[in-house]
């Protein structure tokens, strides 16, 4: 009886064994499966935050850079505009490429952005007029600037905004006008039969300033149309699209070099805000 009883004692031993082992291994599986699920959805909820750049993006330390212009953070919506001393020396009332000491005093670079100009600030100085000679600085015969013919006696205009330098008869040139105007440029214009406006004169662009002749150097009546920067010519093509008669939209870099002539560098557009 006692080795009976203790078979059976045995037994449900062994069964209650197995079934807390049973127990035990579905509760570890239920764990798992719960563990797996709640990293799961750690990994779903998170995302990489999206981050908002404040609007003002003046706010951002940029790294210290030198340029060899204008800094980009300034805002340019406008044409930059020089004081024209109108109180011209000896020299600039009486030869066409004068130096314009008190401006460029100082002054080693400067960007004229031509991008800035409208219709209002710019006019061609001889509308309809074919070309009749380029600019060739380097080459013989040399030529300082463009020869634009229409006819005879017909209307010369301002090209910009400017006071007037020079009103009068000067060698070759004939009766010549040269014009300073706010952006650092001078124009040129000669060859002509009359003069409309004297030195010392205001004038707006499209301001009537003369008419067209042969004075001077000239073998038919035209008008010859130089650009200026400190005495200094420079090809009118690189300012004037002669097909469209208009500005191009370029910026163009200014440097003077030690002898007071200025380098010229063209470049793509500086934009009107940065």
């Amino acid at each position: 009886m006692c080795m009976r009883n203790a078979r059976i004692i045995t037994v449900i031993s062994f069964i209650a064994s197995l079934l807390l082992l049973c127990i035990s291994l579905s509760a570890h599986a239920f764990n798992t499966s719960i563990f797996r699920r709640k990293r799961a959805k750690v990994k779903v909820e998170y995302k990489i935050p999206y981050i908002h750049l404040p609007i003002d993006t003046t706010s951002i330390t940029l790294a210290s850079v030198i340029y060899p212009f204008p800094h980009p953070k300034q805002k340019d919506i406008e044409p930059r505009k020089f004081k024209i001393n109108a109180n011209f020396t000896a020299r600039e009332r009486a030869h066409v490429g004068a130096k314009d000491v008190a401006l460029f005093k100082g002054l080693e670079q400067f960007i004229l952005n031509l991008a800035l100009y409208d219709s209002m600030d710019f006019t061609f100085p001889l509308k309809g007029a074919k070309l009749l000679s380029a600019y060739k600085p380097r080459r013989r015969p040399h030529h300082s600037g463009l020869d634009l013919k229409t006819y005879a006696n017909d209307t010369i205009i301002a090209a910009f905004d400017g006071v007037v330098r020079l009103a009068k008869p000067y060698a070759a040139y004939g009766n010549v006008i040269v014009i300073r105007h706010n952006n650092a440029l001078e124009t040129v214009y000669s060859h002509n039969s009359k003069h409309l406006v004297k030195a010392g004169a205001f004038v707006k662009a499209g301001t009537p300033i003369a008419l067209t002749g042969r004075t001077g150097r000239a073998t038919t009546e035209h008008l010859h149309f130089e650009i200026r920067v400190n005495g200094n010519h420079f090809n009118p093509e690189i300012f004037i699209d002669l097909e469209t008669r208009k500005l191009k939209k370029k910026s163009i870099i200014f440097t003077q070099r030690r002898n007071g002539t200025f380098m010229i560098t063209p470049m793509a557009n500086y934009p009107k805000v940065l």
